[in-house]
């Protein structure tokens, strides 16, 4: 697929911070690239009759790790190389997916690609506050 081929907008971003970590612009540039992706959520089925899905929650050392993809196609070959059970998927926006995590949790992007990513609890606090000035700049505009 040409668009893992070349990297998606996010491994983009991703490795400008990688390159430049130090260089505010880069990092906004990730984080602005970041809300506006779409990711793919993996999820276990949660009753046999039932076509309710809950999202994948890995624990490792006390910590919770909920995994997101910005692919589908990453999430398929990940889903079949990590696991035997019946995978579904639902799609969240970075914001919707930043609003949703509890303040605990770990987020880790792309397992098993060479852009995975690790974010943790101080830096999903930090894109939450984001997201509530940027609402706000906007109400306050409108």
């Amino acid at each position: 697929m040409s668009s893992l081929n070349t990297g998606t907008p996010l491994d983009i971003a991703y490795q400008f911070v990688r390159e430049l970590p130090e260089d505010i612009n880069a990092q906004n540039r990730y984080h602005a690239v970041f809300l506006r992706t779409i990711f793919h959520i993996p999820c276990l089925k949660t009753d046999e009759s039932a076509i309710d899905y809950t999202p994948l929650r890995l624990y490792h050392e006390d910590k919770a790790f909920f995994v997101a993809f910005d692919h589908p196609e990453r999430l398929m070959n990940w889903a079949q190389e990590s696991s035997s059970q019946e995978i579904g998927v639902r799609t969240l926006n970075g914001e919707e997916l930043i609003q949703s995590l509890a303040p605990f949790v770990y987020l880790v992007l792309n397992p098993g690609t060479p852009y995975y990513t690790e974010i943790g609890p101080e830096q999903i606090n930090y894109l939450k506050k984001t997201i509530n000035v940027i609402e706000k700049e906007l109400i306050s505009n409108s």
